[in-house]
């Protein structure tokens, strides 16, 4: 990615995150979220589903985080229309 994305995330984006939400990252507010679902839940298995996935690399990184956590009473399924996407999300 550019270099302005970098400026950009850092010095206005994630303090906006961090104030506002009060998580460090996109991908924590989606981990601390889900996972008090997950741990009020009373089916065994919570199903998830991320409309526009793209590559899938963000659901990646949160479903690798929620199994740190020792919560793996989930699926996750990502739908994405684009081939393209389709064939790197699958390398992920």
């Amino acid at each position: 990615l550019p270099p302005i994305y970098f400026y950009w995330l850092t010095n206005h984006l994630l303090p906006k995150l961090q104030h506002v939400l009060g998580v460090e990252s996109v991908e924590e507010f989606y981990v601390s979220h889900i996972a008090e679902h997950l741990k009020l839940s009373t089916d065994s298995t919570a199903k998830l589903l991320s409309i526009g996935a793209g590559d899938a690399a963000l659901e990646v990184q949160i479903a690798s985080e929620l199994c740190r956590r020792g919560l793996n009473n989930f699926r996750l399924e990502c739908l994405e229309l684009s081939p393209i996407l389709i064939a790197r999300a699958k390398q992920n």
